[in-house]
């Protein structure tokens, strides 16, 4: 199944790296180039036991990450309510993008 996970923090790149561990196509839409980059080079942009070889072990197969959505069979959101209106109000226009 391909799925889209809106937010590449703790909670949306976790779950991507599970879900293409798993078999599934899992797309991480984040607004922040830096962190894309760095998940698509295969590290994690932050510190979780066991992340960063299931992203390199998966990464540019079944995990993805990008700044733009893309269409999917299910939608994640998971993003932070600390984070700023600014980026909320992104990735929210990320998603109305692909309807």
């Amino acid at each position: 199944m391909r799925v889209s996970i809106i937010g590449a923090g703790h909670v949306g790149l976790v779950t991507g790296a599970c879900l293409a561990a798993k078999g599934h196509q899992a797309i991480c839409v984040d607004v922040d180039q830096k962190k894309v980059d760095r998940i698509q080079g295969g590290e994690s942009p932050f510190s979780e036991r066991g992340l960063t070889p299931l992203v390199k072990k998966n990464i540019g197969g079944r995990l993805r990450a990008t700044t733009m959505g893309c269409p999917a069979v299910g939608y994640f959101f998971a993003l932070s309510p600390a984070r700023s209106k600014r980026v909320v109000n992104q990735s929210a226009h990320a998603f109305t993008s692909l309807l």
